[in-house]
């Protein structure tokens, strides 16, 4: 038996190839005391998981020629394989960082659940997303078949990533089923709406058309995988190129794959002439490119590392080509409900009208014999069984009808296994056939037959359906536009009646200011008037009352007592 605490060996395909009455029969390793602190490892159903798995890898080997690998361990090369391709039809919204986040920097768990709580979804909806990180762009493509959630995820602005805010920019891309192409001669600053009202492009439908920032190009998204030759914008006919974007150059620091909004180095000095980091105000610049050293600004147009390649749509075209062969399938392998409704409304045995191409006639009559050989014990003769064209009256054949027969009385000319050939085409004539005479008139025998309906052909189906999709497509997107038109003619009307309110508002507040600054200058100066008055008529009064009381007697001057004499004074005083 084999340690428990030995690390398990890697599981080769001679082990892949063992059969269950071996496994059954090895006995379990036993179990360590981190197994048993685990109830659910003591019934074995860990290990039936990994015989499941097992058993699955062994039925993919099977077929493989095992002899030749017998006693060798092999081992897979590593190989660097590109993810699955995401689903046709869902939703892709793009998450492009603001504000120096970097993406790469943090689990991809954290990201999905900062952006869950930020789009207001429920972890069951988080968990059904898409997440695809793409690090040498700082973005994320997530990817869902709701439009609901695509809508919430359109709304984020901010991711809450630990102790600080991102600000985030989320759009969502083009189908995959659609292609872009691009007019030139287009008066710069045309609005969206303006270009989707008068584009006419006969046997495409436009899906969004916009103008290429201050430039005189429109860029314009087709649904479907082709590009038009000629479309006509106000009547004038327009030469229509397939859109090949170059690749994006930061002009912050001079990288390939993403612009400068969302540049995870924001704070990057580079000069954007010689590619020199840091660069000092004095040092020689000559022209150089980061991305493929030659001599010309990395930002130039014309740089052949920022050439990118045709986008291929080869696997969204077979995705679609197998779907719709899928669907004719489906079309033909479904009975229409008409063929149904005929086959209730004959009876609980109708019998068979038609027969399945695997089944051959030689079959069923050979059956039809050993059923009648079987039964010797009976003494009543077999009866034969009428089918639905035998037994339910004449039918319209590309020959002449035959009379009807009773078959109860076989006809001994006619050999038990031959039968006549069942007709291509079956119809009723005259409807089902009465049980008593009647003397019931044509009109009223074809009043009385069921009504038949002819085959439709799949491929118009299929053509009026995708036909009607697309007038749908058109008409939601004429009607978002117009929407659109309407809530922007509303903000901007909502807009200058604001203006127009608070322009009045401030002239009437300027007026009532005036008027009051007029007034209590006013109040200020009758006061102050009337104060000088009062205080002056105080003074008045105050100068009649007390004037007997200031009335002083003269003053004399009176000698210093210490005043020396002197020598031309008299000892009385006198002089």
């Amino acid at each position: 038996m084999e340690n428990a605490t030995d690390p398990p060996e890697k599981v080769t395909e001679d082990a892949v190839n063992m059969t269950a009455a071996a496994a059954m029969d090895t006995t379990p390793p036993a179990l360590t005391n981190d197994d048993e602190t685990s109830p659910s490892n003591e019934d074995g159903s860990a290990w039936v998981l990994v015989q499941k798995k097992r058993r699955t890898q062994a039925d993919l080997l099977q077929g493989t020629k095992t002899s030749e690998l017998q006693g060798k361990t092999t081992q897979r090369k590593p190989t660097t394989s590109r993810p699955p391709p995401l689903p046709l039809h869902d939703y892709k919204a793009i998450l492009r960082p603001l504000g120096g986040l970097r993406l790469d920097q943090w689990s991809r768990p954290t990201l999905t659940r900062a952006i869950g709580v930020a789009a207001s979804l429920p972890p069951a909806e988080v968990d059904r997303l898409v997440f695809r990180l793409r690090p040498e762009q700082n973005l994320a493509v997530i990817s869902t078949p709701h439009e609901h959630i695509a809508l919430n995820l359109y709304s984020v602005q901010h991711l809450r990533l630990g102790e600080h805010t991102y600000p985030v920019s989320i759009y969502i891309a083009a189908p995959d089923n659609s292609c872009k192409g691009i007019i030139y001669g287009v008066d710069p600053g045309t609005s969206p709406s303006e270009l989707m009202d008068h584009l006419i492009t006969p046997g495409h439908t436009v899906l969004q058309a916009r103008m290429m920032g201050k430039t005189s190009t429109a860029l314009i998204t087709f649904e479907g995988l082709q590009v038009p030759h000629y479309i006509r914008y106000y009547g004038a006919e327009y030469r229509c190129y397939v859109h090949r974007p170059r690749k994006q150059v930061c002009t912050v620091c001079l990288r390939l794959g993403h612009r400068s909004d969302n540049c995870p180095t924001p704070n990057c000095v580079t000069c954007e002439t010689c590619g020199v980091d840091n660069p000092t105000s004095g040092h020689s610049c000559t022209p150089k490119c980061r991305s493929c050293g030659g001599d010309h600004p990395t930002t130039d147009t014309g740089c052949p590392a920022r050439v990118r390649p045709p986008l291929n749509k080869e696997r969204v075209r077979k995705a679609l080509q197998q779907e719709q062969l899928q669907r004719d399938v489906e079309h033909h392998s479904t009975p229409s409900s008409s063929t149904q409704g005929e086959l209730q409304a004959a009876g609980p045995n109708p019998g068979r009208t038609s027969r399945s191409r695997s089944r051959s006639r030689r079959r069923s009559r050979s059956k039809a014999r050993s059923r009648t050989h079987s039964r010797t014990g009976s003494q009543t003769p077999p009866v034969k069984r009428a089918t639905t064209s035998e037994a339910t009256g004449p039918l319209v054949t590309n020959q002449p009808s035959l009379p009807l027969k009773d078959f109860n009385q076989p006809d001994k000319n006619q050999g038990a296994e031959q039968r006549p050939a069942e007709p291509r085409e079956v119809s009723w004539a005259k409807g089902p056939p009465l049980l008593s005479p009647s003397s019931a008139t044509p009109s009223q025998t074809l009043a009385s037959a069921p009504q038949t309906t002819q085959n439709t052909d799949p491929n118009a189906l299929h053509e009026l359906r995708a036909e009607m999709e697309v007038k749908l497509r058109a008409l939601n997107a004429r009607l978002r536009r117009e929407i659109e038109a309407a809530c922007t003619t509303i903000r901007q009307e909502f807009r200058d009646m604001l203006n127009q309110a608070v322009s009045t508002l401030k002239d009437t507040l300027n007026d009532t200011v005036a008027t009051l600054h007029n007034l209590i200058s006013s109040s200020i100066s009758t006061l102050s008037t009337d104060i000088q008055q009062q205080t002056e008529r105080n003074m008045q009064q105050m100068r009649q009352e007390f004037a007997p009381a200031l009335t002083l007697a003269p003053i004399t001057k009176r000698s210093h007592p210490y005043t020396r004499p002197s020598p031309l004074r008299s000892e009385d005083g006198d002089a």
